[in-house]
């Protein structure tokens, strides 16, 4: 049976760009504090000025108990002081920040944090624009802001099919649907519009003839390690993020052409193979299931099979963008060598 390219679902920079809508007003920035910065109680509440030029209403007591905690002023010892007191508590301890990361709307302060505890501010715009400025032709095959402000994307940088036919070693086509098995490729990416979360940018395949989803995250991980730098700096970041994202993209089909070389054989060994799979992805009961049950009616021959037996799920099977992404990374991971070792009947263990 010849099995056809499946046409994946994709939208425009304008397209991504309207799913990416911020709160109106709702913006993050760090902010310089003077070395004797004011917190005066008024009748309408506590008003907040780190320096001449950045004034801030607290219109909440879940600000209030944010700034507070920021400058290290307990719960308790607050609750028991008088309003008049408090404030030069907290001008003495904001004081001693140079920055502070603030968060803010047309009503005043939203959040207060200190700067070593925040990430890079990227902007939906300036995202799209940097990712469209260095892949002409990039799609998206995702696009969400989410409730913490994250801005989840995945991306196809390109209109190239990567085949994997033109990675195997010979007698494996065999293997393969009789139409091919093409893949295209990109990065999955997650950046946050108020810097709350460190960016995240990883390979991302999906294979064509299912489309069924996988991200290699193996392939760039520690980069975050190195720092993000600031400005200017955390674009460069963000470009050489995406660039290894679609380096690995040879790599990565070089390893699916290896799991395709790897026999599983019938009976008992097949049994153990699935089951250690499930084991070793920790996945929930009813995906379990729902791999052990495309695994009776569709026994996996190769490790490259029961490899997309788990893809399938971790895209189709799951709950929300969040837990498609994490299924999706767990299966990525069972591609590596090491991974495929602890169920693999015809691998080896380095």
């Amino acid at each position: 049976m010849v099995t056809s390219a499946r046409t994946i679902e994709l939208i425009d920079h304008d397209a991504a760009l309207e799913r990416l809508q911020m709160p109106q007003g709702l913006e993050a920035k760090t902010v310089k504090v003077a070395k004797r910065p004011r917190f005066t109680y008024t009748n309408n509440g506590f008003v907040l000025t780190l320096n001449p030029k950045a004034s801030f209403p607290l219109p909440t007591e879940t600000v209030l108990e944010n700034v507070l905690e920021v400058a290290g002023i307990p719960k308790g010892l607050a609750k028991k002081t008088p309003e008049k007191l408090i404030a030069p508590l907290v001008e003495y301890h904001l004081g001693r920040f140079d920055k502070v990361r603030v968060i803010s709307n047309a009503t005043g302060l939203v959040g207060l944090a200190p700067t070593d505890k925040t990430h890079p501010i990227f902007s939906p715009e300036k995202t799209l624009e940097a990712l469209q400025k260095q892949f002409p032709g990039v799609l998206y095959q995702q696009s969400l802001l989410d409730d913490r402000f994250n801005i989840n994307l995945l991306t196809i940088t390109s209109d190239q099919r990567h085949k994997l036919e033109e990675h195997l070693a010979p007698g494996t086509h065999s293997f393969l649907p009789a139409g091919g098995d093409p893949f295209m490729g990109g990065a999955h990416i997650r950046v946050n519009a108020l810097g709350l979360e460190a960016p995240l940018i990883e390979p991302y395949m999906v294979r064509l003839v299912c489309t069924n989803g996988a991200i290699h995250a193996e392939y760039i991980s520690g980069r975050g390690d190195k720092g993000y730098g600031e400005g200017d700096e955390i674009w460069h970041w963000f470009r050489d993020g995406m660039t290894a994202a679609v380096g690995a993209i040879t790599p990565i089909m070089n390893t699916y052409s290896n799991m395709l070389g790897h026999e599983i054989p019938e009976g008992e060994q097949r049994m153990l193979a699935v089951e250690g799979m499930i084991r070793q992805t920790r996945l929930p009961r009813d995906m379990a299931q729902a791999v052990r049950d495309s695994a009776i009616a569709n026994p996996p021959k190769t490790m490259y099979d029961l490899f997309n037996m788990l893809t399938e799920v971790s895209t189709h099977h799951t709950k929300g963008f969040e837990d498609q992404v994490k299924y999706m990374r767990r299966a990525g991971e069972q591609a590596t060598p090491d991974q495929m070792a602890l169920y693999c009947p015809t691998c080896h263990r380095n």
